[in-house]
């Protein structure tokens, strides 16, 4: 993972990066609530 962050630093791109078990259904909610949030930050979470 440090590798990804290094290299959106050098490319100066601002994002998440997530570690996610396709297989596991936390795993992909939270990933999906993240990029709902990042399109409407209003959103409001429900677990």
């Amino acid at each position: 993972m440090d590798h990804y962050h290094r290299k959106l630093r050098e490319l100066d791109i601002k994002g998440a990066i997530f570690e996610v078990d396709a297989r596991d259904f936390n795993d992909m909610s939270h990933l999906v609530q993240a990029l709902l949030f990042t399109i409407d930050p209003g959103l409001e979470y429900s677990a």
